[in-house]
């Protein structure tokens, strides 16, 4: 039975029954990790309430943070300033600088049998290799500036400790830390959460550490506290709990700096599985450092920031920087950003182009499969029907009557006559009735409406393209989403139709273009990151649920673009369906979006200044890798999060279901029998989480290997459906 789930499960790569396992022990361990979050929450206004003479904080993790995802991630900066020969070391300590300085700590504390100081930790790597004192200086000094600068806060403690100054309390600050307190006062002072009044206590300086017990004593007598008067807040559980809780001192313990699922993939997948690389340090860090900066209070509301920082962010920000970079290459003076899965998209490039050195004009287009395949049909042929008659997932009367602008009424009056039954508008067709369907639109009355209503879209888009440019004598580019490229196609053959000495070619950038595309003009204008017929990754390395995650990533804050009109002062505009997405802000779009923003906020300059010269094959793996596990691993509040989105396939967008509904109990039974599954939920894995115990118990029932055999005999009988 449990084989079967797994077989089901998007991501499950692990052995069937293992696999099962590990899953349930991760979904506990991390409902555990947001319950303690939630619990921080709670405990943090718990502070006012206790009758404390004194707060204290740890220092790293809790206050600040760096901008490197490890604390080896300075030493890995520092190995790359080495590099430039400042000092006068061998090339081999240079390369292997990282390496001795992690280690050096807990060698020379060995050595030394006692806490080290940062000059203690530098003595021991001289006498080790042999370096001189100007070297020594030297290194201590890069350190020391390289920490300084790495220096990064944690709003939420920042901003409760600011409150608790402007409350007179007495704060302190509590570090097991080989950097000196002035060292560490600094580091304060540049968050702005050092007060004249408040005190440090270093490990180093005092021969004790919090871990021991011992610094918390030392602290208690210092100034003067008995146990039960200090709180301490810090974000290791052995340290700065247990140790703080065995001696009667209240404790709040700050586990949000913890690094997520998705943080761990992106440091250690990158590269080969290290954290030597500068990129993986800053791009982890990034995602870790908007999760912190989280500003919403309500689960629902902190669910899709974080997707937005830690999955939506680091995806689209590879996807822009790839295709700014091979727009470059390509010489292009201008890129078009087509609405809307292009509209977030566009807001990235733009905050990064700058950054990254290149000089491309940037524009957002209104336009839609709606607006765009009518406007280019010239003949009802095989062509246009395979846009007039796609299932997306279904096909109704009503699909068919918007995407062609026809009346309903007259569709059905004749569909009716020659089925010889009752269809409604909205009665999902079968493939004997899309076949009825299609001799009816080949009747010479519905081939002169529709190709009156096509040449009339065809002059309201027109006129808006030549607005906008794309009619221009430059190289230009389009960019969105994917999966065919039938937009680009479609402004194409409109841009002939119009001028027919133009050359038609305008190239596309698209997340990923797929293999199956049936009508395209040229597949070689069309440049797919994650996976295209003509780039390295031919076929898309996740399922298609993945890539319908992505679609929701990139929903657009207005309505579908329909058609066009010339407002007062005559300049065109597009005619949208809602002039607001108010399903989308409803869901959560607002907060998604701020998570994405804030990753490339986060995201160092020079990181981005180095984009266009990577390679970005390790981004394409870090993708796949967030990708299987948000599909095959999500939480529950994942699962919701996602699942409640109101989803749209169709292209004039008639209907609206639930990305992943919970499973009442008959679609738990239904959902192993038929075919077509995507009927019922577009991610099974999401609205299994969303079940409740009967009906994840029946659908692992109905998804068993003997249930299948069952039905697959019957299914051959045509028992059923």
């Amino acid at each position: 039975m449990k084989n079967k789930i797994d077989q089901n499960t998007a991501g499950a790569k692990l052995s069937r029954k293992k696999g099962v396992s590990l899953v349930r022990k991760w979904q506990k361990f991390q409902h555990l990790q947001y319950t303690a979050r939630i619990s921080l929450q709670q405990n943090m206004k718990r502070l006012y309430k206790l009758e404390s003479f004194v707060y204290s904080f740890d220092v790293f993790d809790t206050i600040i943070t760096r901008k490197t995802a490890t604390p080896q991630g300075v030493f890995v900066l520092m190995q790359q300033q080495l590099k430039s020969g400042a000092i006068n070391v061998s090339e081999e300590f240079i390369n292997n600088f990282k390496m001795i300085r992690s280690s050096a700590e807990k060698d020379a504390e060995n050595e030394f049998r006692k806490v080290c100081t940062l000059k203690d930790i530098y003595l021991f790597i001289k006498k080790k290799h042999q370096l001189s004192i100007e070297a020594v200086d030297y290194l201590m000094k890069l350190e020391i500036d390289t920490e300084l600068d790495a220096v990064r806060p944690i709003t939420t403690v920042v901003e409760l400790i600011k409150d608790l100054h402007k409350k007179q309390a007495r704060i302190i600050y509590i570090s097991d830390m080989y950097l000196s307190s002035a060292i560490i006062q600094r580091m304060l002072e540049k968050v702005g959460v050092y007060n004249e009044r408040d005190n440090i206590y270093v490990s180093n300086e005092h021969g004790m550490t919090k871990k021991s017990g011992q610094l918390f004593r030392y602290v208690l007598k210092s100034e003067d506290c008995q146990a039960q008067y200090l709180t301490h807040v810090g974000d290791n559980l052995q340290a700065d709990i247990v140790s703080a809780q065995k001696m009667g001192i209240d404790c709040i313990y700050f586990n949000e700096s913890v690094a997520s699922r998705y943080e761990e993939i992106i440091l250690h997948e990158i590269t080969n599985n290290t954290e030597n690389s500068s990129d993986s340090q800053f791009w982890s860090q990034a995602a870790r450092l908007a999760r912190l900066n989280n500003p919403f209070l309500t689960r629902k509301e902190r669910q899709m920031y974080e997707l937005g920082a830690n999955v939506a962010g680091p995806m689209l920000t590879s996807y822009v920087a790839w295709l700014l970079t091979k727009a470059q290459s390509l010489h292009l003076k201008r890129l078009y950003f087509i609405a809307r899965d292009g509209q977030i998209i566009y807001d990235l490039a733009k905050s990064m182009i700058r950054d990254m050195g290149i000089d491309i004009e940037l524009r957002y287009i209104y336009a839609s499969r709606q607006s765009c395949l009518l406007a280019m049909t010239t003949q009802v042929n095989n062509d246009a029907f395979k846009w007039i008659l796609l299932k997306t997932p279904y096909l109704s009367i009503r699909n068919v009557a918007s995407r062609l602008s026809l009346s309903e009424e007259a569709l059905l009056k004749e569909i009716n006559q020659l089925c010889r039954r009752s269809i409604h508008a909205d009665t999902i067709l079968s493939e004997v009735e899309i076949q009825a369907l299609k001799k009816v639109l080949k009747e010479t009355l519905f081939v002169d409406q529709i190709l009156a209503n096509a040449k009339k879209e065809r002059e309201l888009i027109t006129g808006y393209l030549e607005q906008e440019g794309v009619f221009d004598n430059l190289p230009l580019g389009v960019v969105d989403l994917g999966w065919k490229g039938t937009i680009q196609d479609a402004i194409v053959t409109i841009v002939k139709l119009k001028n027919p000495n133009h050359s038609g070619q305008i190239q596309g950038f698209y997340f990923g273009i797929a293999e199956e595309a049936k009508y395209n003009s040229n597949i070689h204008l069309k440049n797919g990151f994650y996976f295209s017929p003509t780039g390295e990754t031919k076929n898309c390395p996740v399922r298609w649920t993945g890539m319908r995650i992505l679609e929701i990533f990139t929903s657009g804050d207005h309505g579908l673009t329909i058609s066009y009109f010339k407002n007062k002062l005559g300049f065109w505009c597009p005619l949208l369906k809602e002039q607001v997405n108010r399903d989308a802000l409803d869901w959560g779009l607002k907060e998604l979006r701020m998570g994405i923003h804030n990753f490339v906020t986060y995201l160092p300059t020079e990181i981005k200044q180095d984009l266009k010269e990577r390679n970005f094959n390790w981004h394409q793996e870090m993708i796949t890798k967030l990708f299987n596990q948000l599909m095959g691993f999500p939480t529950k509040s994942e699962a919701k999060a996602i699942g409640d989105y109101p989803f749209k396939s169709d292209q004039a967008e008639v209907y609206s279901v639930k990305f992943a509904p919970a499973f009442n109990l008959i679609n738990a039974f239904k959902y192993g029998l038929i075919d077509e599954k995507y009927k019922l939920t577009s991610w099974f894995k999401g609205t299994y989480l969303r079940s409740n115990k009967m009906e994840r118990l029946i659908a692992r029932m109905i998804l068993s290997r003997p249930f299948q055999k069952v039905i697959k005999k019957f299914h051959n009988k045509k028992f059923i459906f």
